[in-house]
Formats: C-alpha cells, structure tokens, sequence
C-alpha cells in the first residue's frame, strides 16, 4: 500500500512517501504500529482515529478523494494515488474559546431573558385574571347574542303563523 504522510500537527504539508506492507488478517492495533513504525512516529504520542489510546496527535488515513479509510488490515492495495496518512493535534480544527467581548455579550443578552422569565412570571396571576375576566364577557356577550336572535326567531315565527291566518280566512 502507497501511503504519503501529511503532518497536519506541523506545516500542512506531504512530508513522506513510502509503501507499507499490511499482511492480510493482521490485527488494527498491528496495522496501526506498521503505519507508525514505517514513518518513524512517536507511539507514546499518537492515538488513532475512534480510539482513546494516547493524547497528544491522532492518525487517520484518506483515500486519494478524501474519505476516512478504516485503519485495518483490510486497506484495498493502490498503485495510481498513495492514501494520505494524516497526523494532527486533538481537537486542532476546532473552534478557539470566544473572546471575552463576545461571552460578555452572550452574558448580558442571557441576563435580559431571564429577567423577562421572572416578569412573566411575576405577572402570571394578573395574566390568568385578565384572560378570565374576558372569557367572561366574552360568554355573556355571546349568551345575549343568542338570546336576541332565539327573540327575533319567535317573532318572526308568531308573526309568520299571523300572516297565514289572514289568508286562510280572507
């Protein structure tokens, strides 16, 4: 297997090529002391990729577009691109801490919205009356307007009965 080693944890730069032979069945931790052995890595520094061995600089390798090969004994032979051996800092392309400015801010802003919490809070009982008083009125006003048309409903009835006497005695 062709493999060219990239020090991410140094300059960014392919440092190495070389081919490394993987004997079929070899056991990960063995692929990973091969991979080591033949770029001459400090082992006491390195752990790989999904294992917590170490806590200095982690490997992963790459195929020749970039996907995250397994490091085990079952890396498909290439002769066209060489894999790419990464080597970099935990947690290296993560975020920097925020600056003070911008805690301060989220602070502050964080502040704001909890005394508007406690606001709420404090006029919740108000809230609950108010909301009450007006499903009140709302169902008195609604009781009137149904009482006002089952009145217009009667009279036009009664005066719908009167109407059909008069022709039937005329």
């Amino acid at each position: 297997v062709w493999v060219a080693l990239k020090r991410l944890d140094l300059n960014d730069r392919v440092t190495a090529l070389r081919e490394v032979h993987i004997p079929r069945g070899t056991k990960m931790t063995t692929v990973r002391q091969i991979l080591a052995h033949s770029f001459r890595l400090d082992t006491a520094q390195l752990t790989f990729k999904k294992s917590m061995i170490g806590t200095n600089v982690s490997l992963q390798i790459r195929n020749s577009r970039g996907c995250l090969i397994p490091l085990n004994s079952c890396i498909p032979v290439n002769s066209k691109q060489p894999y790419v051996l990464e080597v970099a800092k935990y947690f290296q392309h993560s975020a920097r801490p925020r600056s003070t400015a911008i805690h301060k801010s989220l602070k502050s802003r964080l502040q704001g919205i909890v005394r508007r919490i406690e606001r709420l809070e404090e006029l919740l009982p108000q809230i609950k009356q108010k909301q009450h008083d007006r499903m009140i009125k709302d169902i008195e006003l609604l009781t009137r307007s149904i009482f006002f048309i089952k009145e217009c409903r009667w009279q036009s009835h009664a005066a719908g009965k009167e109407c059909l006497n008069e022709h039937h005695s005329g």
